[in-house]
């Protein structure tokens, strides 16, 4: 082992002894934070950080207007009168949209496909309940470029072709079947 020389960090040989602390001040315990002030620097980099932080605590200290026409003042919940499935449906969905890209593009060196049905208004299934009356119907059909609503085969054939041979140069896609009610948004 060698030994220390005089100045180097650990040894106090060649050193001054110095008190702790001043007079009538106590020692710092462990845990104590030490505030300390960050060294002033010039330049116009270090003059465009200072503004940048000053507005932002300024940001900080100004209350904004509510961004959504619906959001009660001192409040970040929109007034939502639709029921609560209908968000977590729009999410469930655009996830999958989101993990069909990932399977496409982790499964398509292996040669497999990955593909999303998307379906409009469908007549003859439970999706709408009770929700789904003549009115609505109609309502719906006036929104497709067809004028009606889907039928389950219409759907159930659009499956079949992406699970076949012929459809094997497709893959990452959404396929929408509505009639072209969203125009493949």
């Amino acid at each position: 082992m060698r030994p220390r020389r005089p100045g180097r960090r650990g040894g106090r040989a060649g050193r001054a002894a110095r008190p702790d602390r001043r007079a009538g001040q106590q020692r710092r315990q462990p845990g104590d934070r030490v505030r300390r002030r960050p060294a002033r620097r010039a330049g116009p980099l270090a003059r465009r950080l200072r503004a940048q932080r000053a507005d932002r605590r300024a940001a900080h200290r100004v209350r904004p207007r509510p961004a959504h026409p619906r959001l009660r003042p001192g409040h970040h919940r929109l007034l939502d009168r639709r029921p609560a499935r209908a968000g977590s449906y729009g999410a469930a969905k655009a996830s999958l949209h989101a993990w069909n890209h990932f399977l496409a593009a982790q499964l398509g060196p292996s040669g497999i496909t990955a593909n999303i049905v998307a379906p409009g208004t469908v007549a003859g299934t439970e999706f709408f309940g009770p929700r789904l009356d003549e009115a609505e119907v109609a309502r719906r059909s006036a929104r497709t470029l067809l004028g009606r609503i889907g039928e389950s085969g219409e759907v159930a054939a659009a499956v079949c072709f992406l699970a076949s041979a012929e459809a094997g140069f497709i893959t990452g896609e959404i396929l929408h079947c509505n009639g072209g009610e969203l125009l493949g948004r």
